[in-house]
Order: structure tokens, then sequence, then C-alpha cells
């Protein structure tokens, strides 16, 4: 059965994710920053990696996919785990 927007939101404030400014969910576990970035249709499983500024560049971060999934292909384990994400 396909999961919706909502009860994908419900789930993951439940496990302690916390809405940003812009509607995604973001937690912080073991000093690494991880976030879910939420669209209409599907959701990015993302880690924030922080580059050192050289001689070249300033200082900066982005956000590294490790997994995704559309909201159809996502279900609840029956041991309240998210599954379905890819690769």
């Amino acid at each position: 059965m396909a999961m919706t927007r909502q009860q994908f939101v419900d789930w993951a404030k439940s496990k302690g994710w916390q809405e940003d400014n812009f509607g995604h969910l973001q937690k912080q576990t073991d000093g690494k920053q991880y976030r879910f970035k939420i669209s209409s249709i599907s959701i990015r499983y993302e880690v924030k990696v922080n580059y050192d500024a050289t001689d070249y560049t300033k200082a900066h971060s982005d956000w590294l996919r490790l997994r995704s999934g559309c909201f159809k292909d996502l279900s609840i384990t029956e041991d309240g785990k998210l599954s379905g994400l890819k690769r």
C-alpha cells in the first residue's frame, strides 16, 4: 500500500526528526546532520558534508544523497522501520 506524504512526516516526527524552514526533516546523530528532502512524490535521504577551505575555495557544505524513493514504494515495517528507499 502506498504511503502518503503526511503519513511519512508523522512517522519521521515520531522518530525525532524536526521540520526545517523549507519543510524538510532534519536530525543530528553521532555528530552528523541528516535530512529527508521531501517533494510532492518522493523523498531523498541525505547527509551533510562539510568541506574545509583551500587556497582555491572557501569552506562550504553540500548535501549528499544516500538513498531515495517515491511515496508509492515506501512503507513502514512491523518493527517500525522505513522500507522502500533505494540507493
